[in-house]
């Protein structure tokens, strides 16, 4: 067992925690700045192996089991979890990818805020090596777990922001596109370099959204739409696959960069769009869950995933 994972044990029995492992799934929070596009489009290029300009590709992985429970005489159970968030850059070279940045890891242990007596239990286990964080306590268990998942993601768009500022330093003034795995968001600095491009695997369209992604045949992109207020830049869909037979869903993309109005906007869109096409290839989906899926964001994935132990190893600790 590691040192880490035998502290999390420790920690859990402490509290008075009863050992209860099981992977926790980790589903992406409802984006608030969603606005629903209208059906103005305008179409890419088709060509199946058009040069892309994309040379970097930063990947981001986040897993999490929940190691046991900490059972309250009223109210829902209380999980203690273990989490791990990774992110780094992979570079292409000569058709090659290698890592640029080297992954940033951090391991951190979630338990419910308030804890009484047992505070002096954490304190002590901070003293010995774990990074703990706290998630709210709800009236319902399906809050608690969404509230404790919310946690992760901000642990994850943290590393993320420390990749992207090693990353700065590192290229300097080069005008390369860099393909980010996810959400651009809220990283301010980032959101400021029209050289980043977000992109989200599985956008979760309302049904505004699912209405026009019938309008969208393959290799077109939808209207693009402000990022928000808090945010700089647009977003916009565009459909890498069309299969009638499966859901509107199928085959969307959402990307996100710092693109302002003006007269080239749509130049701009209709270039990084092409780039991502390009992106697809050797690769076609077999199945709805590879729909989405560029070779590269799948390398930078199972490069994070060598650096982590595996859910299943984790599982056996406790």
């Amino acid at each position: 067992m590691s040192e880490y994972l035998r502290l999390t044990h420790s920690l859990l029995v402490s509290l008075g925690g009863t050992s209860s492992p099981e992977i926790f799934p980790l589903n992406a929070a409802d984006d608030p700045d969603k606005k629903p596009p209208k059906s103005i489009k305008f179409k890419t290029g088709n060509k199946k192996y058009e040069p892309t300009s994309f040379v970097f590709f930063q990947g981001a992985l986040a897993k999490a089991c929940i190691v046991g429970h900490i059972y309250q005489e009223d109210g829902p159970a209380l999980p203690v979890l273990y989490s791990i968030v990774t992110s780094g850059v992979l570079i292409r070279n000569n058709g090659m990818l290698q890592p640029y940045i080297p992954p940033i890891l951090r391991e951190v242990v979630l338990v419910p805020e308030n804890l009484g007596d047992g505070e002096d239990v954490v304190d002590s286990h901070i003293e010995s090596g774990l990074d703990i964080e706290r998630y709210s306590v709800d009236d319902s268990y399906r809050k608690i777990r969404q509230n404790a998942a919310n946690r992760i993601f901000d642990n994850l768009a943290d590393v993320k922001k420390n990749v992207f500022s090693h990353f700065a330093e590192a290229i300097g003034d080069d005008d390369h596109l860099i393909l980010i795995d996810g959400s651009l968001r809220p990283d301010d600095v980032t959101m400021a370099n029209g050289n980043w491009v977000g992109i989200h695997n599985n956008p979760g369209l309302t049904p505004q959204e699912e209405d026009v992604s019938l309008e969208l045949s393959e290799n077109e992109i939808g209207t693009p739409f402000s990022l928000g207020a808090n945010s700089n830049g647009y977003f916009w869909h565009l459909r890498m696959y069309s299969d009638a037979r499966k859901d509107p869903s199928w085959g969307i993309v959402k990307l996100e960069n710092s693109l302002t109005k003006s007269d080239d906007m749509e130049s701009k869109i209709s270039s990084i769009s092409a780039g991502i096409l390009a992106e697809r290839y050797p690769i076609h989906p077999r199945s709805e869950e590879e729909d989405w899926r560029l070779y590269p964001l799948i390398t930078a994935k199972m490069f994070l995933n060598t650096q982590t132990t595996d859910e299943s190893s984790i599982l056996k600790y406790f």
